[in-house]
């Protein structure tokens, strides 16, 4: 809603309306956080139209007069809460962004969110091809033999599922069927000779398919 001339009140919304609403017969209705807001804009309009250019800190809203332009002097430093930003690109100014150009700093930013991203895409890829005993969490990859594996702590668990503390036999399919399927169509239990490889290998590629199309801004 635009402010009158001078900043004495509102301008009605209403079409071709020109009575104002005055900020001294309306101050009583408004609650106080708005009251708050619309006293800072009348400050801000009315420094305004004096050539005074004042900023705002964004933590603790206190109000600065800045002659120079952030060409100039790039840096704002609250002097209430001396929390300090950059007046250009608005992101803190710390050592990261000290004597590193804006747009650099957006492009380091970028980097460290992709880099963080995909050390947790190649960890869960990790976590596909491997498996971790679940008693003393040891990690390990099968290289040949059965899926049923005993952990040098004494602890078993199933290769195909990561089941826990399995039985040798009860837990794997018992019927003749073709090796080259994962999993036996008369039972849904796991293969005791299947290659596990498949199943982790497409894990991996639909992770590296995701992360393909993950933009980072």
């Amino acid at each position: 809603m635009p402010l009158l001339e001078g900043g004495a009140g509102l301008k009605c919304i209403e079409h071709e309306c020109q009575q104002p609403i005055y900020i001294s017969k309306i101050r009583s209705l408004l609650k106080k956080h708005v009251i708050n807001r619309l006293d800072d804009r009348i400050q801000a309009e009315s420094l305004a139209a004096l050539g005074i250019h004042i900023e705002r800190c964004d933590v603790c809203d206190y109000a600065v007069e800045l002659e120079k332009p952030s060409e100039t002097n790039k840096v704002f430093a609250c002097p209430k809460c001396n929390k300090a930003k950059c007046r250009i690109c608005k992101a803190d100014w710390d050592d990261e962004h000290f004597g590193v150009k804006c747009h650099e700093l957006v492009e380091m930013q970028k980097k460290e969110k992709k880099d963080k991203y995909m050390n947790g895409v190649y960890a869960r890829m990790n976590e596909a091809v491997s498996r971790k005993c679940h008693r003393c969490n040891l990690q390990f990859v099968k290289e040949s033999g059965c899926n049923w594996m005993r952990c040098r702590c004494g602890a078993s668990q199933c290769y195909m599922c990561r089941a826990q503390d399995i039985d040798h036999y009860g837990h794997f399919c018992d019927h003749v069927y073709d090796p080259t399927l994962r999993r036996c169509n008369q039972c849904t239990k796991c293969s005791l000779t299947a290659d596990p490889t498949v199943a982790d290998n497409a894990v991996v590629a639909k992770l590296a398919e995701e992360a393909a199309t993950v933009k980072f801004e």
